[in-house]
């Protein structure tokens, strides 16, 4: 039997700890990342004030450089959040953990919202809430009205409804409550609420789904980048000096899945960048390297031709067979979140859902919308519950293959699906990358501090607390 968003939210009230010391972990790890990857791109030193958290969450999804979870870009709003009110390091942990695991939930639950911004906007502003709840230790009513002022609040944009959950939250524990419980919020949302999201809150953790963002870009285009990423790396090591940009005739890129990605190389600036396949593969070539430092301003601008040029250079196409493969072998892990809806119901959601362009896991949705019949096939032994789901085994597999062309006549193929820094890459690779980036955007200190946050030392003194 589906649970209940204020469940949900009622577990997360009463969470004593951040699970076990891989899940604090990983807390640590995200917290530590969020927080290099924010001060790299503006966010002062310190504690920071809703206004600064919320800032620090528009300016790194703005460049597409958010963790992910299975419930999508939920865990930098729960760690500015959490950062903005903890008082010391269990609270910090609890308190981001809290909003990962609430903010994640509303997102599946919310898979089949027509409106794809909103429904994106409810799952920040919850995780958000949530957060500075934990944070600021409200009750479990107060950690509720927060919630349901969030969603309420109606905010779009990361930012924006980052600021909601966090100036929800302070009004709750202050005495303010919503005009509607927070689940009815979601249910005028959409139009099939997925249930099961709201279940095995405590055994189902959906930060073992955290995908550290090894690659500042769109989703969909992060495999294909360090596919090309990989060719320049073989040819450095096969012929001991790098692969010049003016060496490199075409680059063949097909995506099974464009999630988010545009596929032509319109625009300038890091947003820009970040979310197109050729502009970013021509930043790679341009700058031998696609990272924070490639993405500030000043070197985008000193680069922004050579970019451009490269960028004609780059043929993207959509492969929908291994699209096709990626999807079903996924519905294995989130089809059990369909398990309650009937034909009728899938199909009603089917007009909402092909008519807007889908990321993440609503092309999910889209797909059992789209052939509701296959998709109950598959759910007829499913148990509508998260812990059918295996999320402690999920793996998001978006196929590419690569063929970069040089002006010498030779092709270097690469084929891969796995993006680095995601649940099944190396643990040990994402841990060193945090490190360069906390080195990198922080004082010399910095490194020691995250290495000891790491190994289960204190958290607060990395992050200027």
């Amino acid at each position: 039997m589906a649970g209940t968003l204020e469940g949900v939210i009622d577990a997360a009230a009463r969470l004593d700890g951040a699970g076990t010391p891989a899940r604090r972990q990983r807390v640590a790890l995200q917290l530590l990342h969020f927080d290099a990857c924010a001060r790299a791109f503006g966010a002062p030193a310190g504690r920071w004030s809703p206004a600064e958290a919320a800032s620090a969450v528009g300016a790194v999804a703005s460049r597409c450089a958010e963790d992910l979870t299975l419930g999508g870009p939920v865990a930098a709003p729960a760690a500015a959040a959490a950062r903005a009110h903890a008082r010391d390091d269990a609270a910090l942990l609890r308190a981001a953990l809290a909003g990962v695991e609430v903010g994640g939930r509303v997102a599946l639950s919310l898979l089949l919202a027509p409106d794809r911004p909103a429904a994106g906007a409810a799952a920040r502003a919850a995780a958000a809430a949530v957060a500075a709840g934990v944070a600021l230790g409200a009750r479990p009513d107060e950690l509720q009205a927060a919630v349901g002022l969030a969603l309420a609040a109606g905010a779009s944009g990361p930012d924006a409804a980052t600021r909601a959950g966090l100036d929800a939250a302070t009004g709750a524990v202050g005495g303010a409550r919503p005009s509607a419980a927070a689940q009815q919020a979601l249910e005028g949302l959409s139009p099939a609420l997925l249930r099961p999201a709201f279940t095995a809150v405590g055994e189902a953790w959906l930060i073992d789904t955290l995908w550290i963002c090894a690659t500042p870009v769109a989703a969909g285009a992060r495999v294909g980048v360090e596919a090309v990423h990989e060719v320049l790396r073989r040819h450095l090591k096969a012929a001991d000096k790098r692969l010049r940009a003016d060496q490199v005739e075409a680059v063949d890129l097909r995506i099974g899945l464009p999630l988010g990605v545009g596929l032509g190389a319109e625009g300038r600036g890091a947003a820009a960048v970040c979310r197109s396949a050729p502009l970013a593969v021509g930043l790679l070539l341009a700058a031998h390297g696609l990272d924070l430092p490639q993405l500030q301003d000043a070197a985008l601008e000193a680069r922004a031709e050579q970019v451009e040029a490269l960028a004609q250079r780059v043929r993207v196409s959509v492969d929908p067979a291994r699209g096709g493969q990626a999807l079903r072998a996924a519905w294995a892990t989130i089809g059990p979140l369909f398990a309650e809806l009937g034909a009728r119901e899938l199909s009603a959601a089917r007009p909402a859902l092909q008519a807007r362009a889908g990321g993440g896991l609503r092309l999910l949705a889209r797909a059992a919308a789209a052939d509701p019949r296959w998709a109950l096939r598959q759910l007829r032994r499913a148990d509508p519950d998260l812990r059918s789901c295996g999320v402690d085994q999920w793996q998001p597999r978006l196929p590419v293959e690569v063929i970069l062309h040089t002006t010498r006549g030779g092709a270097w193929p690469e084929r891969r699906d796995l993006p680095e820094g995601a649940p099944g890459s190396s643990w040990t690779q994402a841990q060193a990358r945090v490190l360069e980036r906390v080195s990198a955007s922080a004082d010399p200190r910095a490194r020691a501090l995250a290495e000891g946050a790491l190994a289960g030392g204190p958290v607060l003194p990395a992050l200027g607390g």
